[in-house]
């Protein structure tokens, strides 16, 4: 498998260090609604059962993925490929199962008097997320695929055809594995990605106010090299808009965002205050986004004043995490001395620079300026992303690996799951569900992502379930 995303953390020290990747894994179990109605000791040992069938899926895939290296070296068997749920052949063992109004009836009925679906128990099937192509996996994703094929016989255990279980794995690189597979020839099978579901948004999902810093300087109007994999010309600064518009998607109705363009001449926010995450305001933002033009003046970007509109956005804010994100191509580090500290950003402020690098760029890590150092002491994380960004959640999963770590730790001191609100089901035309979530983490040896004593990336996999009752 080739056309790797790849991505660089400065270390904080010059000491080589070994760190280790820790993998949260959070299983959800989505009941209908129905369950709610259950009464008494039943209803209770109804949701001990499921509760502890998430548990098993989860030590299968923790299990999974310490073997990851010896499954991957199995993989290319025949017998071991994985079926993509958007290309069934005629082979497959597929078997009618009573699923009232589901989507995949007959496009004539609507879905409205069908009961029949068909579903393959034998194996579950997997999707790659929107504009991954079939030929070129990518070899995150094909390790994370082929890693967890043996969920398939957990999955076995617990969904069978005489009550329609379906069991959803979906993965921080956008991969999903679902059980049991079904015929999906609907037009959004190839455009779903997991990431943006409100399982998976809110299983992630901490309260949070988020500003968005992009650097609109004179240099990131250049054209982006072919090796960051996107399929047509575009520049740096289209690059940060395109990853910026796609983490909008994932923000939860509880969160707040503002984007701040910044260039030489100063910092002007898109919004006075940051927009709550749903509604009008939010998609004025980002047609706002979409309208950020290039600077014409010449100069270096002033990120010291783009930092302190973002910081203005946290006033008043004591109940949600201060998260900024920054994107650049580092060029405002040239000839500006940038140091941040706590005392300037407030307490509990988390930031992330991501640098889009330019070509023959002889300062990758800005180790001529101080701005590194001092982001360490802060607790910061500095990235260079530096090819194949057709994926923009994926470029910047260290955000979201932060957000999980944060969720888990809330879960853990309140002792108790996590339910979304109901939501539309994906399957069922006109049935919602609720979805609870367990956190749980093993530790793996892993030199990929992290050469930094304080930056830890946390690898998101999440299971997801539905019960037809």
């Amino acid at each position: 498998m080739a056309g790797s995303t790849s991505s660089s953390f400065r270390p904080c020290s010059t000491t080589a260090l070994v760190l280790f990747q820790i993998l949260v894994v959070m299983a959800l179990w989505a009941l209908i609604m129905a369950v709610a109605g259950v009464q008494g000791d039943a209803g209770s040992d109804y949701l001990a059962e499921k509760e502890k069938q998430v548990q098993q899926i989860v030590a299968q895939v923790e299990l999974n993925d310490i073997q990851t290296c010896e499954l991957v070296a199995t993989c290319s068997a025949a017998a071991n490929c994985s079926r993509h749920g958007c290309s069934t052949v005629s082979s497959d063992n597929f078997q009618c199962v009573d699923v009232p109004n589901n989507k995949y009836c007959n496009a004539a009925s609507g879905g409205s008097n069908c009961t029949q679906l068909r579903a393959e128990y034998s194996i579950s099937h997997i999707s790659l997320p929107p504009g991954t192509p079939l030929a070129n996996v990518p070899a995150e994703m094909g390790n994370s695929i082929c890693s967890q094929r043996l969920l398939d016989s957990t999955f076995q255990s617990i969904s069978v055809p005489n009550t329609y279980t379906v069991v959803y794995y979906g993965a921080v690189d956008g991969t999903f594995r679902s059980f049991p597979g079904r015929v999906d020839n609907s037009s959004e099978c190839l455009s779903f990605d997991p990431r943006i579901r409100p399982w998976y948004t809110a299983a992630i999902s901490v309260t949070k106010v988020l500003v968005v810093l992009i650097d609109n300087g004179l240099s990131m109007q250049n054209p982006l090299p072919d090796s960051f994999g996107f399929p047509s010309p575009i520049t740096y600064l289209g690059a940060a808009k395109n990853i910026t518009q796609s983490l909008l998607q994932t923000i939860s109705s509880q969160d707040h965002v503002n984007i701040v363009p910044f260039n030489s001449v100063g910092a002007v926010p898109l919004s006075n205050t940051p927009v709550e995450g749903n509604g009008t305001e939010l998609n004025a933002l980002v047609v706002a986004l979409g309208n950020i033009q290039g600077a014409s003046e010449a100069g270096n970007s002033n990120l010291t004043a783009a930092i302190e509109s973002a910081v203005s956005n946290f006033i008043g804010i004591s109940d949600a995490l201060k998260v900024i994100i920054i994107f650049t191509d580092g060029e405002f580090a040239l000839s500006s001395t940038v140091i941040l500290s706590q005392t300037q950003l407030g307490p509990g402020v988390k930031v992330f620079i991501y640098k889009l690098p330019p070509p023959n760029d002889g300062d990758i890590f800005l180790s001529n300026n101080p701005l590194l150092s001092s982001l360490c002491q802060i607790g910061g994380t500095f990235e260079v992303i530096e090819q194949d960004i057709t994926d923009p959640l994926y470029a910047v999963r260290s955000y979201f690996s932060y957000l999980a770590s944060a969720q888990m730790a809330s879960r853990q001191v309140q002792g108790k799951p996590l339910w979304t609100s109901p939501y539309q089901n994906r399957d069922v035309v006109g049935r919602y569900i609720s979805t609870v979530t367990y956190p749980g983490k093993s530790q793996e040896p892993n030199s990929v992502f992290l050469f930094s004593k304080e930056l830890v990336d946390l690898g998101v996999f999440l299971v997801h379930m539905v019960q037809n009752i």
